[in-house]
């Protein structure tokens, strides 16, 4: 059992340091940060949504872009109609249209049972430029990629507005600054690649194990949206997530839920072990460990 709680103290320590590649430039730049995220790259251009001129709100909320498994919340952003920015067709996701205003900030989920580990998208705003924070399910900041001012004026073929990035750290949202350039943001040709992963898998890592437990102990009777360890999905931590966690227990990314069956779930004195160590795991990463970042620039 010692073995056992060390190898999980030791990955909670984050011995093994992880990747936070970033992608910037033109489309050149695009193309190489595709190929490195090794997936059929879902796309979403907002083509098909109704949008609206201008700084005017209307048109269609953006709530969840079910073609690329995301969802925005608490505030909702909405659809810009305007071929002159646009990097392809004429509409964009804007800050403001779905009726947020302007300057409004906005915050990107995988759906529930999906992790983010590519996210890249082209700025279209000639007012400035447009950064993306991406946190990890504990709330730590794990990278942020900026898309240069649109400066092409309708012409995408010599833009430099394209960031994305690839991440070996499971990130559990992204946030979207909303007080860039004159507030009025907008962006286009929004690529996100997620994985599955069981309901239970609360940070994210692949796999449900005391890690997940650790989460949950450390956020229980908290009560909101998005909440990492909400496993039964009624926005509060409470000891149905802890059932949903021991039901599926040993589950792995894709694996299903029979994966669990031959895994022995930690006993209470060995859980609360687990527990106090990370909490000084979590002081000591709170001092300066940090993971390692790339950066692919043009």
């Amino acid at each position: 059992m010692r073995q056992f709680t060390l190898l999980i103290v030791l990955s909670l320590a984050g011995i093994v340091r992880a990747d936070f590649t970033v992608y910037s430039g033109d489309s050149a730049q695009e193309s190489l940060w595709q190929v490195a995220a090794g997936s059929n790259m879902p796309l979403e251009n907002f083509e098909s949504y109704t949008g609206v001129g201008g700084p005017g709100t209307g048109g269609d909320v953006l709530a969840a872009l079910p073609s690329i498994h995301v969802v925005f919340d608490p505030i909702v952003p909405g659809v810009y109609d305007d071929g002159q920015w646009a990097h392809s067709g004429t509409k964009q996701w804007s800050n403001w249209a779905g009726g947020a205003g302007n300057s409004s900030s906005h915050v990107l989920r995988p759906e529930i049972g999906r992790r983010i580990f590519a996210l890249g998208f082209w700025n279209c705003d000639p007012q400035g430029d447009q950064p993306m924070e991406a946190y990890d399910a504990t709330d730590q900041l794990v990278g942020t990629i900026s898309g240069h001012l649109n400066d092409h004026n309708s012409d995408p073929t010599h833009s430099t507005g394209f960031a994305g990035f690839i991440s070996t750290i499971p990130i559990a949202y992204v946030r979207i600054p909303g007080s860039q350039g004159d507030g009025w943001n907008h962006f286009d040709d929004l690529q996100v690649v997620t994985q599955l992963v069981s309901v239970a898998d609360y940070n994210l890592n692949g796999e449900v194990d005391a890690a997940d437990y650790v989460l949950y102990r450390n956020t229980l009777g908290q009560s909101g949206t998005g909440l990492p360890a909400d496993g039964n999905g009624n926005n509060q931590i409470d000891a149905g997530d802890y059932d949903v966690w021991r039901a599926h227990f040993g589950e792995t990314a894709g694996s299903g839920a029979g994966a669990s069956a031959n895994a022995a779930v930690p006993e209470p004195a060995t859980l609360v072990q687990i527990v106090l160590m990370a909490a000084v795991v979590s002081i000591r990463r709170r001092r300066g460990a940090q993971p390692m970042s790339k950066l692919v620039n043009a």
